[in-house]
């Protein structure tokens, strides 16, 4: 309250209203006084009286972070489509018959850093992927003795492929800066050649703190790089961090093109007749599926902050929001009409 058209000895009453109504300022106290700041402020004698605190309804505390939490969701059944293959992560461990981890910097696959400049080396350690009460956990974690990222990258090559039909993925992203989880396919067999050649499908894409945005893009390329990718923004109930909840990413793919599907509502749509230079077609051939969550690299647009990673070897202050997890991934057949 700025007092400094207030007439001099005499006497006034005033009115001072306030609103604390943001968690943030819980523990929020007033205080009563007179400061100069070098300037002659009058009155230089302040009467307090019939002081009046008022104290609606407290706003409802933060839910304390949740930790493994997984929300054991069953796959979707539809009406068109039949579910001819699903893994839900009920086994403590991760079925090894589909799924295969791949380690370190990407070097011993010909990529270093993955392609993208990325910062993290993958591992197989229980630190970074571990199976547990239903879902499939992901962990990129920070040593701070060695300054090094670590995380993990999945695949279904030679355990699971797909060709056509419908894919159902229930998952939860990290939410931190630098972080890049994806969810994504590359082809069972390079038939046209190595990336892009013979494709990518991307059902999702997340980076950063952007969890009100998803990414869905399909590359190929004969003769340069090509793709065609969407952001879409999403409402508050559909973040794609959501640990207590979970959303659901489809692919719909048929022998015409592919539709990304996002809980249930439509985001992209790509026909292949439509893309420049596609023949060969390398998406009508059989992809297998990777799950990852990258540290750093092109893609995301901050550094990675090793404040807000989980470290290696603390598990007590590791939670959902940073980690990337999977509830299941579904694969359906459309139905013969």
């Amino acid at each position: 309250m700025d007092m400094t058209e207030i007439p001099k000895e005499t006497w006034s009453s005033h009115e001072l209203n306030t609103q604390v109504d943001s968690v943030s300022e819980q523990g929020f106290y007033f205080q009563f006084g007179y400061n100069n700041l070098a300037t002659s402020y009058n009155p230089s004698g302040v009467l307090y009286d019939n002081v009046v605190i008022e104290g609606g309804a407290a706003p409802a505390p933060t839910p304390a972070p949740s930790v493994n939490f997984c929300p054991n969701k069953s796959p979707n059944q539809y009406d068109t489509y039949t579910l001819i293959w699903q893994d839900e992560f009920e086994e403590s461990f991760l079925n090894t018959d589909v799924w295969s981890y791949m380690y370190g910097d990407g070097s011993q696959y010909g990529i270093p850093g993955w392609g993208n400049s990325e910062w993290q080396l993958y591992t197989g350690d229980t630190e970074n992927v571990y199976v547990t009460d239903g879902c499939l956990y992901i962990v990129p974690k920070y040593s701070q003795s060695e300054d090094q990222y670590y995380s993990a990258r999945l695949r279904s090559k030679g355990g699971q492929t797909f060709q056509f039909g419908r894919i159902d993925v229930g998952f939860s992203a990290p939410s931190m800066d630098g972080v890049w989880p994806a969810i994504w396919m590359m082809p069972e067999d390079d038939r046209y050649g190595d990336w892009p050649r013979s494709g990518e499908i991307d059902l999702f894409e997340g980076k950063d703190k952007l969890i009100d945005q998803i990414n869905t893009t399909a590359h190929y390329g004969h003769d340069f790089h090509r793709y065609y990718t969407r952001w879409t923004s999403l409402s508050a109930q559909d973040f794609t961090s959501d640990p207590t909840n979970h959303n659901v990413i489809s692919l719909i793919w048929d022998e015409v093109g592919f539709e990304w599907v996002y809980n249930g509502v439509s985001l992209f749509t790509i026909q292949y007749a439509s893309l420049p230079n596609l023949s060969p077609n390398p998406f009508l051939e059989r992809f297998h599926m990777i799950l990852n969550a990258a540290v750093g690299g092109h893609y995301p647009a901050y550094n990675p902050n090793p404040d807000e990673y989980c470290k290696l070897n603390d598990t007590t202050s590791c939670y959902d929001s940073q980690k990337l997890i999977i509830d299941y991934v579904a694969y359906y057949q459309k139905n013969s009409n």
